[in-house]
């Protein structure tokens, strides 16, 4: 009985081991983080976690493992705020760094664009949130890169948010400028308007996340909240 459990024991560590000896460690990581960012950007930046994640699990664990890192990143341009590097393979074999900083740096510039497109139709107070849907640059892209330029690259926008102060979201009311924005940017996939009371949209306007509102208003009273939704589909209609 003794020599079962003691090669069980001894088979739980080989299985063990290449878990945890493989791969280079956060510090490493953390390095090159820092030469890719330096590449590529001109702002300072502070790593803030790096974590080292698992490409999936089996029943059994893997002697060869498959893994990716993840890291949260700050900036001095954007001192409030995070974004996600992902160091992975991307071909089973080579290693690339993906980022998501556009989502800080296109973040007013695309808010303001579409803002202007919906102003015209809309003659009450509403908010714009962009929900990028991907998790790095178009190829081609990067610093400098306008939304424009990010459109032509094949850049694409997964949800626009619109969230309106006390108004019910009807198509007499929004369909006219989603169906503007989808026809003027197609690679926008859909756009959704959202009721908020009016005390919810003064906590957006002072800071809350909007989603984070509308969901917490519809658990308390589902019929007192709404949203319709306008996507690319519709145009063929």
């Amino acid at each position: 009985m003794k020599r079962k459990y003691a090669l069980a024991a001894a088979l739980a560590g080989a299985l063990v081991l290449p878990l945890c000896s493989c791969g280079d460690s956060a510090e490493t990581m953390e390095k090159k983080a820092y030469e890719y960012l330096a590449s590529r950007y001109s702002a300072e930046f502070t790593i803030t976690s790096a974590e080292r994640e698992a490409d999936g699990s089996g029943p059994l664990p893997d002697l060869t493992p498959s893994y990716h890192w993840v890291l949260t990143v700050m900036s001095d341009q954007f001192p409030d705020e995070t974004f996600v590097m992902r160091r992975l393979r991307t071909d089973g074999k080579s290693w690339r760094w993906l980022d998501d900083y556009f989502t800080l740096l296109l973040r007013e510039e695309a808010t303001n664009y579409f803002s202007e497109i919906i102003e015209p139709y809309l003659n009450t107070p509403y908010i714009v949130k962009i929900l990028w849907g991907t998790t790095t640059w178009p190829d081609g892209t990067g610093e400098g890169t306008s939304l424009h330029e990010w459109f032509q690259a094949d850049g694409e926008i997964s949800q626009i948010q619109v969230f309106l102060d006390d108004v019910i979201p009807t198509d007499d009311l929004c369909k006219a400028p989603a169906i503007n924005i989808l026809q003027t940017e197609p690679n926008v996939h859909y756009i959704t308007f959202f009721r908020l009371s009016s005390s919810g949209f003064t906590d957006v306007i002072q800071g809350s996340e909007p989603i984070d509102v509308y969901q917490e208003e519809s658990s308390k009273d589902w019929s007192q909240t709404w949203r319709i939704d306008y996507g690319q589909w519709d145009l063929e209609k």
